[in-house]
């Protein structure tokens, strides 16, 4: 079983959110809170390999003329929290 104690999840935000290439997704991945509950980690699991799926079937994807995706995250977000 995974020791949550082990990880210095500070660390883990700040390289993840090195990889991000807007400034929003950044800040997002730097405030978002990590799930500890294991039914939520599984449906972000679930979502994750959804997206990758994605990408993999479509293998481009454009992201010209995003500038300001707050409201997105904010919808990502609630939709998240009422299906988790």
């Amino acid at each position: 079983m995974n020791s949550y104690s082990n990880l210095d999840l500070d660390v883990i935000k700040q390289k993840v959110a090195s990889l991000a290439c807007i400034n929003e997704a950044k800040d997002f991945i730097c405030e978002e809170e990590v799930p500890f509950n294991p039914l939520q980690i599984k449906n972000n699991l679930i979502q994750t390999k959804e997206a990758l799926n994605i990408l993999k079937d479509n293998n481009v994807i454009n992201f010209d003329g995003i500038e300001n995706i707050n409201d997105l995250l904010e919808k990502a977000d609630k939709g998240i929290t009422l299906s988790g």
